[in-house]
Parts: C-alpha cells; structure tokens; sequence
C-alpha cells in the first residue's frame, strides 16, 4: 500500500464532512484550488507588469491599465477566496481530531500570511499612487512569489 501526504489524508477522511450550508470538504478544496488557477493567471499578469516596469523604469498608461485590471480582480477575488478558507474551510479542518488538539495549526498560519497579503497589497498602492516604478516592482513581485508559496502550501 502506498502512503499519502498527510494532507491528502486529511482530505480523503473529510470528504464527507459537510459545513452548516451543505458544502463539504472535497468541494471546498476543488473550488479554492479552482480560484488558485485564477489568482494564478492574475499573477502571471502583475509578473508581466512588473518586469517591464523594471526594464523601462517610468510608467505609461498602458502599466496603469494593466495594474488595473489585475488589482480589480484580485480586490474583487481574494477577500472572497479569503472568507472562503477562514468560514468555511478552516472550521472543517479545526474540527478534524489532528487539529482539535494543536496549539497552533497550519490554518492559523495561513490567516497570518492572509494579513501580510494586506499589507503587500497596500504596499503596491502606494508605489502605484507614487509613481514609483521601483517601489511597485518590488511590491508586485513579492507578492507574485509570496502569494504562489501560499498557495502552493495550501494545496500540498
């Protein structure tokens, strides 16, 4: 018999557990990694944006549309996707008996990376509002690569 990740385990054996409003486990971790693909492209984007912006070092209006059309989506995505992991999921996870006895568990983590995300995302504002290729650069690209590890993490 071959062994699973224990996450995987953790899935399989809450497959069947439902929430409150009927959802259970298994669709909750298909419809989040589902929105991951989308977040996923989104970054793809910002990656893109950033990348030029270091190389050319000024903003034109085609950087200022491209930022606009990944940060409306992810304005729009992620405190949906976020809500979605902390009411709905997590509280299936905390509940299996692996957690319900853990100091700290790995979804705890995860709403500490969900705050830092916040604060990255004001930090692309303000490189944004200033103008500043640099400042954004940097800020679109810690969030491109902070954001995949957090995803990533999560799907493991």
């Amino acid at each position: 018999m071959q062994s699973r990740h224990p996450r995987q385990r953790q899935r399989d054996e809450l497959s069947g557990a439902q929430d409150p409003l009927g959802c259970t486990a298994e669709d909750a971790f298909a419809i989040l990694q589902q929105c991951h693909r989308h977040i996923e492209e989104r970054l793809g984007l910002l990656e893109t944006v950033a990348h030029t912006l270091q190389e050319e070092q000024s903003f034109t209006e085609h950087h200022l549309a491209s930022l606009g059309g990944v940060i409306a989506f992810l304005d729009a995505a992620i405190p949906i996707h976020t809500a979605d992991e902390e009411n709905t999921l997590f509280p299936l996870l905390r509940r299996h008996p692996e957690f319900a006895d853990a100091g700290g568990t790995p979804m705890d983590t995860v709403e500490s990376q969900h705050r830092a995300h916040r604060s990255m995302r004001r930090a692309l504002d303000l490189g944004i509002i200033r103008r500043d290729p640099t400042a954004t650069t940097r800020a679109a690209l810690r969030m491109v690569v902070d954001y995949r590890h957090h995803m990533a993490c999560e799907e493991e």
